[in-house]
């Protein structure tokens, strides 16, 4: 779209310059050509460029800010987090490829942030302040339907990993901006993000420890490469004690995970007894059932009772046993 905008802006440009009698001759139409090259060359006509440049003074500006609720309640905190953090999530606008290249070094330490990487900070700002506020409000409900066969919210999760990137890749390039102070309380606010994914099921467990080793882990960096500034440190050792939710546990997730499960399992549940002998007569004709005929009859019901929970071709009838 930029592309024929330029192409046509040229266009017009040129036929402008003969139709105000502005040369005449092959040589002017040469010459013509010629500036709007360079003009294109340099981006000085791009409108890309020019809202980078926007997104880039409006970072410098306000990039190190930290949005907080105000003591007056001019607004009204949300009592769930989450409304916020979805709120945040559609005013994510991702980079481009080039960017991307460079955040992702960044994040392996191998590259220091550039103008490219302020402007998409910038034109994130609004997702960075929404999470920063849904960060300091305590209960926090995603409600997300749990359906193994929708891959249980996999567009939420991955859009949770996006801000993982964002705000590492913001914490960096504060760090290197030498805003140590809103580096570090960046670095809480995505800790608390953590905290919030929570554990209620072995994914969102898996995501919650991703996002708190990326808050420690970028941390870590602001505090190896700041000066020593006591009043920080003693706020980040405040901050890192006070029990922002309870801390997210394996165990917790992976019983929850079970009795999702068997919740799945006993929507689908029929009559019919369990027989091995014709729970093999199913799989013979699919791919590995030599495998899976060396299986005990447990795993054979429970592969039988997930594909019959998958695949609405596959509707065994099979009971749950109560145990």
């Amino acid at each position: 779209m930029m592309t024929r905008s330029v192409l046509a802006l040229g266009i017009l440009w040129v036929s402008a310059a003969f139709a105000n009698g502005i040369g005449g001759g092959p040589s002017d139409l040469e010459e013509g050509i010629g500036q709007l090259r360079r003009l294109l060359r340099d981006g000085s006509i791009a409108g890309q460029d020019f809202s980078r440049r926007r997104a880039l003074e409006e970072y410098e500006k306000r990039g190190a800010e930290i949005a907080r609720w105000p003591d007056e309640g001019i607004k009204p905190r949300p009592g769930n987090a989450a409304l916020l953090y979805y709120q945040a999530l559609v005013h994510y606008s991702p980079p481009d490829p080039c960017t991307l290249v460079i955040v992702n070094l960044m994040g392996h330490g191998r590259r220091e942030p550039d103008d490219r990487v302020r402007s998409y900070l910038g034109d994130n700002l609004r997702t960075i302040q929404l999470t920063q506020l849904a960060s300091q409000v305590s209960p926090c409900d995603w409600g997300l339907a749990y359906d193994y066969r929708l891959g249980f919210g996999t567009e939420t999760i991955t859009a949770l990993q996006r801000l993982r990137v964002l705000f590492s890749t913001h914490i960096r390039t504060l760090a290197a901006d030498g805003h140590y102070q809103g580096a570090l309380e960046n670095g809480l606010a995505l800790r608390r993000l953590a905290r919030h994914i929570g554990d209620e099921t072995h994914m969102q467990y898996l995501v919650s420890r991703m996002v708190e080793n990326a808050a420690l882990h970028t941390m870590l960096y602001v505090l190896s490469s700041m000066p020593s500034d006591e009043d920080a440190f003693v706020m980040l050792r405040d901050q890192l004690d006070v029990p922002d939710r309870s801390p997210s546990w394996l165990g917790r997730a992976l019983n929850n995970w079970c009795d999702l499960e068997l919740r799945e399992w006993r929507l689908f549940q029929g009559d019919r007894a369990f027989e091995r002998s014709w729970a093999l007569e199913q799989l013979r004709d699919q791919k590995g059932a030599d495998e899976r005929a060396t299986l005990s009859d447990q795993q054979l019901l429970i592969r039988l009772l997930c594909e019959q929970q998958m695949w609405l071709d596959r509707q065994y009838g099979l009971s749950v046993p109560a145990e």
